[in-house]
């Protein structure tokens, strides 16, 4: 178990260690210490902004690169994304609104295999977009492969979609002239990430990021652009559920990043199980990835694996909701994408939470006033009573959610005048956070989560096990669990990904 006077320890000793090899002029290695302390401040969520690692990347801009003299912007813009993910994250929304507006960008990616996604092929068709691909070298050459790949293209603006990680292209975003404007898409909002220093403008989906970021990350109100999103939708075949057909069942769902629903003493787990056990026409069909241990022991020590199935990752999710009756929000943390697919499936929500995390609610998500979290217990079992008994209530009840979402179009449309005036498209409105709260849900996950230990493995490689021996023996349980669908040669190869030094 990792607790937060432990990763405070971490935090300092390899935070000094990169600002000590920057003063001795080892740029590669700083980079690759203050690249594992932003990804430590990310899963643990110590703290919204990190003056430390802000000064030291733009001390190492300043050190890397030389400033651009007589700089000329055209009417051109550079998109640089860390991930390229097929219907994740929120780079397909904003690309998809500069085709619309027929605009001539630059798209630049980390991901090696860039080449076999969809957005690939996407922006291929398009002949005002050119691709780009950071290749896999070194820190220090990576840095100025991405400054001078960006100045060639002499953009006006740029637009950010990166890991809280992402240094190499923090750095570079630092040196760029001030005559690029430079807007962040913030996609993980509420937690931790680098580069907020380097921000012109900070664009947020919801109120509850807009108000961390001027109480925590000190971004002025003037900067933060608000514009809700639309999710992705793949229209996958159904691939089926492992249940006999049944009109009389009915079929709950949740899914997500598991880490979501670590916590409270496993809450949200003994919640379903509760539901199952109330009502015998009801089945629990769960999507997701990540820690997933605890939850299938969970299922599997309560009797419930022929009532509560888990599928892993499907990539038909939008067809999974389609054939769901009712989609039930994860907690203690909420979800985004999922609570969207829901909405424009038209299908009911049930959402527990928390008083004092009212801003984080669902609502902010899908950008309704409807209330539809339910923060005491009663309400939440007296709302989910009447959805699982009365058909015609609970086919309303998702109708009611369907137009929350902006389609496509409007959210072109308000992009465009948001990038045009500089100005946000909607009101901003600060909401009531109690942040000791946070703190206190992220020492349970990082109690009872793998993802910090994978964060240690991944940057202390071998030399982890002499910080931390016992790690081992939770290493090759997991790496069993992990690639166990893969063959033995890729399962080495995995494994030696992780602990090369």
């Amino acid at each position: 178990m990792m607790k937060i006077e432990e990763i405070n320890r971490l935090y300092n000793k390899y935070i000094t260690k990169a600002e000590n090899l920057f003063f001795k002029k080892q740029f590669g290695k700083s980079i690759h210490w203050l690249s594992f302390v932003a990804n430590l401040l990310y899963e643990a969520n110590l703290r919204f902004r990190d003056e430390r690692l802000e000064t030291l990347i733009f001390n190492l801009s300043q050190a890397m690169l030389f400033p651009c003299i007589n700089f000329e912007p055209t009417r051109k813009y550079v998109f640089y994304d860390s991930f390229s993910y097929d219907n994740r994250g929120l780079a397909q929304q904003y690309l998809r609104a500069l085709i619309d507006k027929n605009e001539d960008f630059l798209y630049i990616t980390e991901n090696l295999e860039f080449g076999s996604t969809k957005i690939y092929y996407e922006l291929k068709s398009y002949s005002k977009a050119e691709l780009y691909v950071v290749p896999n070298v070194g820190s220090c050459q990576k840095v100025r492969l991405i400054y001078d790949k960006i100045l060639s293209y002499r953009p006006s603006k740029l637009f950010t979609h990166i890991k809280p990680w992402s240094i190499e292209c923090i750095i570079s975003f630092y040196a760029l002239p001030p005559s690029i404007t430079k807007y962040n898409i913030n996609l993980t909002d509420h937690t931790y990430w680098a580069g907020v220093g380097m921000v012109d403008y900070n664009i947020e989906f919801r109120n509850y990021g807009a108000t961390i970021s001027i109480e925590k990350r000190n971004i002025k109100k003037e900067q933060i652009l608000l514009l809700p999103f639309y999710p992705i939708v793949d229209r996958i075949p159904f691939a089926g559920f492992p249940i006999k057909n049944d009109e009389e069942k009915i079929i709950l769902f949740f899914g997500g990043n598991l880490y979501k629903i670590i916590g409270n003493d496993n809450f949200f787990l003994r919640m379903i199980a509760n539901i199952l056990k109330l009502y015998q026409n009801c089945v629990c069909i769960c999507c997701g990835s990540g820690d997933e241990g605890n939850m299938i022991s969970f299922i599997n020590n309560n009797h419930l694996k022929e009532r509560w199935i888990y599928l892993g990752f499907r990539k038909d999710i939008f067809e999974i909701f389609r054939h769901c009756d009712i989609f039930i929000n994860t907690y203690p943390i909420g979800g985004g994408l999922m609570t969207q697919y829901a909405a424009i499936c038209s299908k009911p929500i049930l959402s527990f939470g928390d008083i004092d995390n009212k801003g984080n609610f669902i609502e902010s998500v899908l950008n309704t006033t409807k209330k539809i979290t339910h923060t005491d217990e009663a309400s939440f079992y007296q709302y989910l009573d009447k959805l699982i008994t009365d058909k015609e209530f609970r086919i309303s009840e998702g109708r009611s959610i369907n137009k929350s979402v902006p389609t496509p179009k409007e959210f072109a449309n308000a992009f465009v005048k948001l990038i045009t005036t500089d100005t946000t498209q909607h009101e901003i409105v600060l909401n009531e956070i109690d942040y000791n709260a946070i703190i206190k849900r992220y020492a349970e996950i990082i109690s009872s989560s793998d993802s910090i230990k994978i964060v240690l493995l991944k940057y202390i490689k071998l030399g982890v096990l002499f910080y931390r021996p016992r790690l081992l023996l939770w290493f090759v349980p997991f790496c069993m669990n992990k690639f166990k669908d893969k063959s033995f040669k890729s399962w080495i190869k995995h494994i030696f990904i992780y602990i090369y030094p």
